[in-house]
């Protein structure tokens, strides 16, 4: 039988933490456009929207950075590969819900899309 070999991309907790800073930082530079009708001017304008944290992009933002394809064998550790993950996937989690559930919140994301994200 072939023993497994533990490829891990991501060597360390402090180096996932530091991706996710690389992430959020990036994340606070795209915004996706909204076009909104003006009745009263007949006009239509754009309106930018910040984009939300979530484990998704996280994932996009390291695969398209060639440095992880999979970040999810690490938040579900399902062969206890990454014991040592456990804190800083609980921080980014704690984190990713906090922003999504604050700006659906306040209006900012949408509060249905977000609910079922978070399983609320």
């Amino acid at each position: 039988m072939a023993k497994k070999v533990n490829r891990k991309k991501i060597k360390t907790p402090e180096m996932m933490e530091e991706l996710f800073d690389n992430y959020r930082e990036f994340n606070r530079t795209q915004f996706q456009e909204k076009k909104v009708y003006n009745q009263k001017l007949d006009k239509t304008s754009s309106i930018k929207l910040k984009r939300p944290l979530t484990w998704e992009g996280f994932s996009v933002f390291l695969k398209k950075q060639n440095i992880a394809s999979d970040i999810f064998k690490y938040r579900h550790n399902r062969d206890n590969m990454y014991p040592e993950f456990k804190d800083i996937i609980r921080e980014i989690d704690a984190e990713i819900f906090d922003e999504n559930y604050s700006g659906a919140a306040n209006n900012i994301y949408n509060p249905s899309i977000v609910a079922r994200k978070l399983k609320l």
